[in-house]
């Protein structure tokens, strides 16, 4: 886990080492243990799938739900920060702000999408997943992007 000591047993053994016919000791042989500790640092890192694909039908005004389960396969318990990374205002897409995972935690997100009154066509948006170090925001992760194919095409 980040920031709890560790520590690695590392052991050598050296053969003894005999001269002419084995009766000469050139070297003499020896076994050492030594324990190494260590503090890991925070290695935030996220999975994210989508079960139900990425792309989905949204007819005007319409509220679809999309599942986005996130798994933290990170060190630590971490905080992830969700936001809508690419939006113009006349799409209403509600995502939770925060989500709080423990080391191997899943977690299934609803993601809301209304299409506005005059929408057909197709529309990429995207969302952004940052995990930050739930004892200490400072320690941010990289971002992941996921991004979602909105279409309606009425007949």
């Amino acid at each position: 886990p980040a920031f709890s000591l560790g520590e690695i047993t590392l052991k050598a053994k050296v053969k003894p080492v005999n001269g002419y016919f084995g009766l000469i000791n050139i070297m003499r042989g020896t076994t050492r243990k030594e324990i190494l500790t260590f503090t890991p640092a925070y290695k935030p890192l996220l999975r994210l799938d989508l079960p139900q694909g990425n792309t989905f039908e949204t007819p005007p005004l319409v509220t679809v739900e999309v599942p986005v389960s996130i798994t933290n396969l990170g060190n630590g318990k971490t905080a992830i920060t969700t936001d809508i990374y690419d939006n113009p205002n006349e799409w209403n897409i509600v995502v939770p702000g925060h989500v709080l995972l423990d080391v191997n935690e899943q977690t299934t997100i609803a993601v809301q999408i209304t299409a506005p009154a005059n929408f057909s066509g197709n529309y990429l948006f995207s969302l952004e997943f940052t995990p930050s170090y739930y004892s200490d925001p400072t320690l941010v992760g990289e971002s992941n992007l996921l991004t979602f194919l909105a279409y309606y095409h009425p007949a």
